[in-house]
């Protein structure tokens, strides 16, 4: 199961912390978020300890909810599509400040404990060796290797994660007072350390450079000092709820268990540049070096930020990957694309009005920031929305990157273009002013650009672009956009990257179908417009499907392609109908009878019934006919079988009762029992639209009636669906096919894109020109 979690937070206890930073206000914010799993902080600090014994219970194993009553005075603020569980994993910040190898050190570590047992002997042994009730993140004249071993001692379990690596005051590897590796500070026992976390101003891919981390996870948390932070940065965890299986999971078993984190933009980060805030002066790290490491206005030392400290302990270039590591996204704050977009603070009230109400219709702010299309965006009655939210996920954005304990800013719009873009007609149209154009395929847009005026550094300061700034990688897959284009002729390119609506490619023999449906969804995904488990493929045979899963896997890697759904259509059916109790019985799987199976039950009911019926393969035909057009034993069938209606009902329902009796589904009663069931249940159906948010169908010539039902249920009128196929080569009729819906298409998808395929690669023209003129005679 993946789900979201955030590990890293404070209470009110905490310095400089907002008032409402309680359990009841995290279980809130966590559900508008849409994050399941969130740290406590803080559990050191008696009154703290204390509430969260009174407050919270057991859930699942090693992890706690907050008691129903106390949930119950925040949920009437929670939006219907926000609602979620939400659990609580024990957790606190330890501040050292020590002597070690003659300089003072000071660093931050967050621990993480499965139970308020352990917890509760930790801060035992704490409370003998410091003021444990001044702070509920407790400074402690402690090594941070000894407080490691203490922990231990108590719990194998209890894990210890050095917080915000980088940071220049409290960190292991900050320039002020940290170590130059995570060794030199945990000596013998580093081996129990098996995760760092990067901090706000540095992401993966500036860790990556320094290869004495290859070792470790790299986690990612908010830090969060009032609830509507939470968040700031997560993990993405695809594991059971369960202490033991995230924990397993940050360790690398199993290797998909962690599948990466959600960042902050490092450069928004407030230590990401070097720089002095007396003096208002931003330096990159070659413009420190330039200056000496001085403050060119008052000739103070400058304070020395994430990314020189990053390159001075990196041992490889900008932009390499190691084997193995977590992908990650960076995402703005859903407040600040709102700020930006309504030109108004992001705590103003016409923010937070606007805030509740797209979480209202869309639902949790991960989920907004995402996954959701922008065409739904561009729904919500909050202009420029749309824009926004995409030119973040493009990384169209002017920086002012952070420094000396200054956040940075960012800005999605130029000044004046709110104006110019609200202007025009149709905001599908608005013209991407912020992007750069390709200097062939590994090209990328500068990551900074130079500051508007009222973000420019002090006088005398010359901003410039950033030397070091690598080729960004923080995409879910491997490959580029442009290296899945490369391959591709102007007609399957045009296919791959169409967005925002319907698209009928209509593909002849040979044209590349499976090649194009295959790019598609890798693009999707190298685009980051989906996630994997939003993706659906639909084809009609498991040679096909096999086919199909090949190719992606080849293009985006198998920890991806893994997730990504591709099936035939009764595969799919029967995963939903395992899936669903509403269906099926919970968790068992049906047997799904084969034909000599299907005949047996026929003729038995054939017997039950006691009349002449025909032979048993005539009635099963008719039956799975009947099924096919959705057509159920209580059904009047007289419009498909005028003359022997009566008496299949009654034959239907009997075989419909043995196949109940031997708990089976025929092959055509998959299709059937979740198409009713999507129809009959809203709940059901709104799920797996949104989970399916982008669903294509192979060979659509050939669906028959149930088919298509699937297929229009699933995807309404305005889903991302792609469908593929040749009118023309429509075999399947014998299974109820009709190619009337290939004919249809744009009838049912108002405004649906049509993209023909016309170069062949498999056939001579002779042969194409031959064999069109027999498709044609015929």
């Amino acid at each position: 199961m993946e789900f979201i979690a955030d590990l890293h937070i404070h209470s009110y206890l905490s310095r400089a912390t907002a008032k409402d930073l309680n359990l009841e206000y995290l279980n809130l914010w966590a559900k508008l978020k849409g994050i399941a799993v969130v740290g406590t902080g803080d559990f050191t600090h008696p009154r703290w300890f204390s509430e969260l014994s009174e407050k919270l219970e057991p859930a699942d194993e090693g992890l706690y909810k907050l008691k129903p009553e106390f949930a119950a005075q925040t949920a009437p603020m929670v939006p219907p599509r926000c609602d979620a569980p939400v659990r609580f994993l024990l957790s606190v910040e330890i501040s050292s400040i020590y002597k070690k190898n003659g300089k003072t050190r000071k660093v931050h570590n967050v621990i993480l404990v499965p139970s308020l047992g352990v917890a509760e002997k930790i801060n035992a042994r704490l409370d003998q060796l410091g003021n444990i009730a001044s702070d509920g993140r407790p400074i402690l004249g402690l090594d941070s290797r000894v407080l490691l071993e203490i922990i231990l001692e108590v719990s194998d379990e209890a894990v210890l994660i050095p917080a915000h690596i980088w940071t220049p005051w409290f960190s292991v590897l900050g320039s002020k007072s940290g170590f130059d590796s995570i060794e030199a500070c945990f000596e013998d026992l580093t081996p129990f350390v098996f995760a760092v976390e990067t901090g706000l101003s540095s992401d993966p891919a500036m860790n990556w450079r320094v290869s004495s981390l290859d070792g470790f996870s790299l986690v990612s948390n908010s830090d969060a000092h009032s609830p509507a932070n939470l968040g700031r940065e997560a993990n993405v965890f695809n594991t059971p709820f369960s202490y033991a299986a995230m924990m397993a999971a940050l360790k690398g078993q199993p290797p998909n268990g962690f599948l990466g984190t959600l960042e902050y933009f490092a450069e928004e980060g407030k230590y990401h540049f070097d720089g002095h805030r007396k003096c208002g002066v931003r330096l990159s790290p070659s413009e420190t070096r330039k200056y000496l490491g001085l403050c060119p206005v008052c000739g103070k030392p400058a304070t020395v930020g994430v990314m020189s400290r990053v390159e001075a302990l990196a041992d490889r270039p900008a932009g390499v990957r190691p084997q193995g590591a977590r992908p990650y996204v960076s995402l703005l704050p859903l407040t600040d694309v709102l700020s930006e977009v309504l030109q108004m603070g992001p705590k103003t009230k016409k923010v937070s009005a606007a805030y509740k109400k797209l979480l209202e219709k869309v639902g949790p702010e991960f989920e907004i920031l995402r996954y959701t299309p922008t065409s739904v965006l561009d729904e919500t009655g909050i202009p420029l929305l749309a824009e926004g939210i995409r030119r973040m996920r493009a990384k169209q954005m002017h920086i002012a990157p952070g420094y000396d304990g200054e956040f940075g800013r960012i800005r999605l719009f130029e000044p004046g273009e709110h104006k110019t873009l609200l202007g025009q007609r149709q905001l599908f149209a608005v013209p991407r002013q912020l992007s750069q154009k390709r200097q062939g395929s590994k090209a990328r847009a500068p990551l900074f650009a130079k500051s508007l005026d009222p973000l420019a550094p002090a006088p005398g300061i010359v901003e410039q672009r950033i030397e070091t700034v690598s080729e960004r990688t923080d995409s879910w897959v491997e490959p580029s956009s442009g290296d899945i284009l490369d391959s591709l002729n102007p007609e399957q390119r045009r296919a791959v990257c169409h967005r925002g609506g319907p698209l009928l490619i209509v593909a002849g023999p040979g044209t590349g179908k499976t090649r194009t449906l295959t790019h598609r969804m890798a693009h999707l995904l190298a685009t980051e417009t989906a996630r994997p488990e939003q993706i659906l493929a639909v084809t009609f045979t498991n040679k096909a499907a096999n086919e199909m899963a090949v190719r992606l896997k080849a293009l985006v890697g198998e920890p991806v392609s893994a997730r990504v759904t591709i099936r035939t259509f009764h595969g799919l059916c029967l995963d939903i109908i395992t899936a669903e109790s509403g269906l099926w019985p919970a968790g068992v799987k049906p047997w799904v009878s084969g034909t000599d199976d299907s005949l047996a039950l026929m003729r038995a009911a054939m017997k039950q019934v006691s009349e002449a019926a025909g032979r048993p393969e005539q009635a099963l035909a008719r039956v799975s006919l009947a099924k096919q057009r959705l057509l159920g034993p209580e059904d009047d069938l007289s419009a498909v079988f005028p003359a022997s209606a009566h008496l299949l009902n009654r034959v239907y329902k009997a075989y419909q009762g043995l196949l109940r009796e031997n708990g089976a589904l025929d092959f055509d009663d998959l299709i059937l029992v979740v198409v009713k069931g999507l129809e009959n249940d809203p709940t059901l159906l709104e799920r797996y639209q949104r989970r399916f948010a982008f669903i294509s169908v192979d060979e659509y010539q050939d669906v028959n009636h149930a088919q298509y039902r699937l297929v229009r249920e699933l995807a309404p009128s305005d889903h991302d669906l792609c469908v593929i196929g040749d009118p023309d080569q429509a075999i399947y009729g014998f299974r109820g096919a009709d190619v009337r819906f290939f004919e249809r298409f744009s009838e049912d998808y108002p405004g649906a894109l049509t993209v023909y395929l016309r170069q062949n690669y498999r056939c001579t023209e002779t042969i194409l020109r031959v064999s069109g003129q027999v498709i044609q005679a015929e």
